[in-house]
């Protein structure tokens, strides 16, 4: 017991871990308030003891009334006290301190120790633990933390051939595809190295604060794409894909196929109609009643003359394609001019000179005039793209009513609706076969089935990945219908009807250079390209 005398009449006593004043007031003793005695503990160095509540104000209140001595509690030491807490999933763990109160901190060891009893017995940082012991006041300090796994490298792709076609065409911020002319055709020999694949990885387990093994998550594991199409792999080594024939590559998702090339001088009455797994170059015209069909690209240096071509890749032709010919491609279409037909792109139309009463149908954009500059025109017939249509003068005079069409693309919503579904499915799939892998893991595999049903999960775990890359970029192209566009760079000639999605507007007067779109009231709007004038509503 330790007894500190501070003022005539109040003299303060450690006793027992408790701070006792003893108080004999006089009827000369001057007032004293609770601010007075709270200055009075800190200068007696008991400043961190833990106050009783109201004690200062009952001593104020009996000293002021005066009359015989008494005693009264003012503070109690306190030791420090600590609790451990330990992250549900292992990774860290902390210590939860009530710092002391005049009393002692916790040691070093005693906090390992009950750490240890609690389980935590990797990932000990004594430095935090000896920060925590130091604190003087509460404080929350993280004093374990797991070593965490490091999940595997999903499979990789190597192209080890510079110049193939890439069937898979690539959407800017604005949806917009970066349309580009196919150009001549690559080839590679038979033979030649293609692609080399890259194993996934197992990754690098880790070790929780329980010291509990955490598995990593292996990389996704993805094979070449199949079916092989003019490839197979190396005897000697199954991830590299060789060409085996010569012929055009194409790059894919997940690996090069090699497309046969049919070259021929022209398609008439004397070569027959052409069937052809692979690409078709004609050098010449294809003759009117003739028909081209081909799995990869159909180019055309001549004519195109009251025939039928479609494509599983892009179609180009050098020349025109008129008298009511028929051009279908999976992927994009560029022609020099059309008149009087119908074309049809997965992707993108570009037309170099003019389009005359024709049905143009891209589900992206539609190029009118690429290379004919304030020369190109598109004149009459059917102009229908979901996200742009562009040229230098839309519509004549004389050439009767020309349509165009952007901002709606019933295919995209379609497939856009049956997403949900189908990735819940494999979620649910894929969740299935993992708790089977682990229980097999776990429990033991007498039949032998966990390779198997590893294999199917991982199949399930792709599929599951390739349609939510596919979501995401249909929800981008979704996203930016409403930014569809007609722009005109040199104007508007002769009668125009413009439709944006749902809505519809005659224009019956010459316009400038331009962009109609639509605004947040589903009103079209014409903003001029001059500067200085504003937007027009239509």
């Amino acid at each position: 017991m330790g007894t500190v005398q501070t003022i005539e009449g109040i003299t303060l006593t450690d006793r027992d871990g408790a701070l006792i004043a003893r108080c004999q007031p006089t009827a000369d003793s001057p007032g004293i308030n609770p601010a007075a005695l709270q200055q009075l503990v800190h200068s007696a160095g008991f400043g961190r003891w833990a106050l009783v509540p109201d004690a200062l104000a009952a001593l104020a209140l009996r000293w002021d009334a005066g009359g015989e001595a008494f005693e009264i509690k003012l503070a109690q030491r306190e030791d420090a006290r600590f609790s451990i807490e330990v992250a549900r999933d292992g990774l860290a763990a902390w210590v939860n301190l009530t710092a002391a109160k005049g009393g002692k901190s916790p040691e070093v060891d005693e906090v390992v120790k009950v750490l240890h009893a609690a389980g935590v017995v990797f990932g000990i940082d004594q430095a935090a633990v000896q920060q925590a012991c130091a604190a003087t006041v509460d404080a929350h300090v993280k004093v374990a933390a797991a070593n965490p796994a490091v999940d595997g490298e999903d499979t990789q792709f190597e192209l080890l051939v510079s110049d193939t076609r890439v069937r898979a065409p690539k959407v800017d911020e604005r949806g917009l595809i970066d349309y580009h002319e196919l150009g001549d055709i690559p080839t590679v020999k038979a033979g030649q190295p293609l692609m080399r694949r890259r194993p996934p990885t197992p990754g690098t387990p880790g070790t929780d604060v329980r010291g509990v093994p955490i598995r990593p998550k292996p990389g996704l594991d993805e094979p070449f794409d199949t079916p092989f199409v003019g490839v197979a792999l190396l005897d000697s080594d199954a991830n590299l894909l060789l060409a085996l024939d010569a012929g055009q590559p194409v790059h894919t998702r997940c690996g090069v196929h090699v497309e046969n090339v049919l070259q021929l001088k022209a398609v008439n009455m004397a070569t027959g109609n052409i069937h052809f797994v692979g690409t078709v170059e004609v050098t010449g015209d294809v003759s009117p009643g003739m028909k081209i069909e081909a799995s990869g690209d159909i180019i055309v240096k001549g004519m195109v003359d009251n025939a039928h071509l479609e494509a599983g890749g892009s179609v180009q032709v050098s020349g025109g394609v008129i008298a009511h010919s028929a051009v279908r491609a999976t992927h994009s279409v560029s022609v020099r001019f059309v008149e009087n037909s119908a074309i049809q792109a997965g992707t993108a139309i570009a037309v170099e000179n003019m389009s005359a009463h024709s049905d143009l149908q891209a589900l992206n954009q539609i190029l009118v005039g690429t290379s004919a500059g304030a020369r190109g025109r598109l004149v009459g017939g059917l102009a229908r793209a979901t996200m742009l249509v562009r040229a230098p003068t839309l519509g004549a005079p004389a050439a009767g009513l020309t349509r165009v069409q952007v901002g709606i693309n019933p295919a995209l919503v379609a497939r856009h609706q049956t997403l949900d579904r189908e990735i819940e499915h494999e979620h649910e799939e894929a969740d299935k076969l993992e708790k089977i892998v682990h229980h097999l893991e776990v429990h033991g595999d007498p039949r032998h089935m966990l390779e198997k049903v590893k294999s199917a999960w991982q199949a399930e775990l792709r599929e599951w990945g390739h349609l939510l890359e596919e979501k995401a970029e249909f929800e981008h192209q979704l996203s930016l219908i409403n930014d569809a566009r007609v722009e005109v760079t040199v104007g508007v000639a002769g009668d125009l009807d413009l439709a944006f999605g749902k809505t519809v507007q005659q224009v019956r007067r010459t316009l400038g250079a331009g962009a109609f779109t639509r605004d947040e009231h589903d009103r079209l709007v014409f903003t001029p390209a001059s500067e200085g004038k504003g937007a027009e509503v239509l």
